[in-house]
């Protein structure tokens, strides 16, 4: 009775039956605990910048080019081209100039972007860079051309814009109302002072051609017709897919991304090695009471029932915590870590790679698994004598 009291075990007729849980080593238990949850945190911070990496070269591949083809030009002769010798793919062009609104009786100096708005959205449809921007594009062609909607910056010249707002814009000495109908965060890099306007309504309303700059085309566009409509103007077709190529190749971005990977694998190898360890030195610490349950009539099971409840519970609270730990830190980050030595120039929003550090979490749980039953089943086969003839009882 005494043994089994300092045992923490109950005996009933038959064996052992059940047992409570043997007294807990709090040090071997924080080792466990804080090796877990510190590379847990780690990788699921490294793995989250080294995916944010991999996609950089996507977001400022689309950022820079702004669909799968552009070309940049002021001729309009290169639009209508497109338009007939591009097709299937779908053509949209823009332009962008400097222009003074009246609101509420004051100047407002702005950037006036008009846009194809719908072809626009079919032309960069799927691209990372552009989702936001594209809300409330559809709004913007109508058919009543007395009034041009108008999507905007929240500040417009200093002053802040609600939907509604009417805006009057002088073309030509034609005044033209513009309604505020959306309010975005930011067009083309732009957080302020910038109004879109779909381009054809603009034309309609106004009476005169609209600024031109760019023309973009859809990724269905043929290769051949491309290069033969850029020979026949003398102009410049920039490929997406080509940029992106350019941008993954360099060799910063490479070794960036491969720094932040060997890290994760550096780290999981080594918190794998401190949890076998611990793990090792906690079942040592406990051989003398899984041989005295052993000595009692505990089975196998029973035996690595012990072990399991004695060092999985402080990993698995070690993987929570490491996790919560790792996306905690993540928020802290401004929204986007800002890659522009390596990505040209463009900010990517940094978000965490469940798939790796799931993984990643899983194998360390499934070692500490394998190393506890590895430990109950050494520690069941050594039997009391022997334990003792160990630690140098008399024969």
């Amino acid at each position: 009775a005494g043994l089994a009291g300092r045992g923490g075990l109950t005996i009933g007729v038959g064996g052992l039956v059940g047992f409570r849980r043997l007294v807990a080593d709090v040090r071997s238990h924080r080792v466990l605990l804080v090796v877990t949850a510190m590379a847990v945190a780690t990788v699921v911070i490294a793995t989250a910048v080294a995916s944010s990496i991999a996609r950089g070269a996507e977001v400022a591949s689309w950022r820079s080019v702004g669909a799968p083809y552009r070309i940049e030009t002021t001729d309009r002769g290169v639009l209508d081209a497109a338009d007939v010798e591009l097709a299937p793919a779908p053509v949209a062009a823009g332009g962008v100039s400097r222009v003074s609104l009246s609101a509420a009786s004051r100047p407002v100096n702005v950037q006036l972007h008009a846009v194809d708005t719908g072809a626009l959205a079919e032309v960069r449809s799927g691209s990372p860079a552009h989702a936001g921007e594209d809300r409330g594009l559809a709004d913007l062609v109508v058919l009543d051309t007395s009034v041009v909607p108008a999507t905007t910056a929240p500040v417009l010249d200093g002053e802040a814009v609600e939907i509604g707002d009417e805006l009057r814009l002088n073309v030509l000495g034609e005044v033209v109302p513009l309604v505020v109908t959306s309010i975005g965060t930011e067009w083309e890099d732009d957080e302020r002072d910038w109004v879109v306007v779909d381009r054809n309504v603009l034309e309609a309303a106004s009476g005169a051609p609209a600024a031109l700059d760019w023309v973009l085309v859809g990724a269905e566009a043929p290769q051949a017709a491309l290069d033969g409509l850029a020979e026949r103007f003398g102009v410049e077709v920039a490929d997406r897919a080509a940029v992106e190529a350019a941008l993954a190749e360099d060799p910063l971005v490479q070794v960036t991304r491969r720094s932040y990977l060997a890290v994760s694998l550096t780290v999981t190898a080594g918190a794998a090695l401190a949890l076998g360890a611990s793990m090792v030195l906690a079942g040592r610490s406990r051989r003398r009471q899984l041989a005295l349950l052993d000595l009692l009539g505990a089975r196998p099971g029973e035996l690595r029932r012990a072990a399991l409840g004695e060092i999985l519970p402080p990993v698995l609270l070690g993987v929570v915590t490491g996790v919560v730990a790792g996306l905690f830190e993540l928020s802290l980050f401004a929204d986007e870590i800002d890659i522009t030595p390596f990505a040209g120039g463009v900010a990517v929003r940094v978000e965490p790679d469940v798939a790796a550090f799931a993984v990643v979490a899983a194998a360390l749980i499934a070692a500490s698994i394998a190393v506890a039953l590895a430990v109950a089943r050494s520690a069941g086969d050594v039997g009391l004598g022997r334990l003792l003839r160990e630690e140098g009882a008399p024969r």
